[in-house]
C-alpha cells in the first residue's frame, strides 16, 4: 500500500513540475513578444525622426525654363514663368528606401505653393505624372508641405525639357521621381 501511495505523490509531482514548466514556458514567450515589440516600436519611431526634410533655408535661385501640362479638372500650363515669385528652398532629405537611409540636398519649390499660385485648390485626386510614364496619385490631404518639385539634387541641375523631379521624403511615401510634366486633378 506505502508503494501505491508513492506512485500517485509521484504522479501528482510529475503534473505540478509539467504545468509549471508550462506556465514557465508561457511567460517566457510574452515576456520576449512584449521585449521584441516596444524595441520594434522604438526603431519605428527612431526612422521616423530621422527621415524627412532637415535644415530647410528660403534661397535666392532662378528656376530653369519648364512647362507643366495641367488637365482634368482643371486645364492650364505651368511655367517657370508663372513660378518665379515662388519661395525657393535649399534642403536636406533624408531618404529610407528600405534598406539604406540616404541624406541628398535639395533645391525645389514647394508642390502647395504652386497650387496656391495657380488657384488649383479644388480637387480629390492629383496625379504627377513623368515622361517615363511613371505616376504617382496623392489625395489632397496628402498634398503636405513636405511635398516638392525639385530641380537640383547635391549640387547637380536636372537638365533636358523636364528639368524637376517630385520629392515626397515622408516615411509613409518616400517618393522621388524624376521629369514631371504633367499634372491631372481628379
Amino acid at each position: 500500500m506505502t508503494k501505491h501511495k508513492n506512485s500517485k505523490g509521484d504522479s501528482m509531482k510529475k503534473k505540478t513540475i509539467i504545468i509549471a514548466s508550462i506556465v514557465i514556458v508561457l511567460i517566457i514567450a510574452l515576456s520576449s513578444l512584449l521585449i521584441y515589440k516596444n524595441k520594434v516600436n522604438k526603431d519605428y519611431d527612431k526612422l521616423t525622426e530621422t527621415i524627412g526634410i532637415k535644415k530647410i533655408e528660403k534661397i535666392d535661385y532662378k528656376l530653369p525654363k519648364f512647362s507643366i501640362l495641367v488637365s482634368g479638372i482643371y486645364d492650364n500650363t505651368i511655367t517657370d514663368v508663372d513660378c518665379k515669385d515662388l519661395d525657393v528652398y535649399s534642403f536636406q532629405a533624408i531618404m529610407d528606401d528600405g534598406i539604406y537611409k540616404q541624406a541628398h540636398k535639395y533645391i525645389g519649390i514647394k508642390v502647395n505653393d504652386v497650387l496656391k499660385m495657380a488657384y488649383m485648390d479644388s480637387f480629390n485626386k492629383l496625379t504627377f505624372m513623368s515622361s517615363g510614364f511613371l505616376q504617382v496619385a496623392y489625395s489632397k490631404e496628402e498634398i503636405t508641405d513636405n511635398v516638392y518639385l525639385v530641380f537640383s539634387v547635391d549640387g547637380h541641375e536636372y537638365e533636358g525639357p523636364e528639368p524637376m523631379a517630385l520629392l515626397n521624403p515622408d516615411v509613409n511615401a518616400r517618393y522621388s521621381v524624376t521629369g514631371i510634366v504633367k499634372f491631372l486633378f481628379d
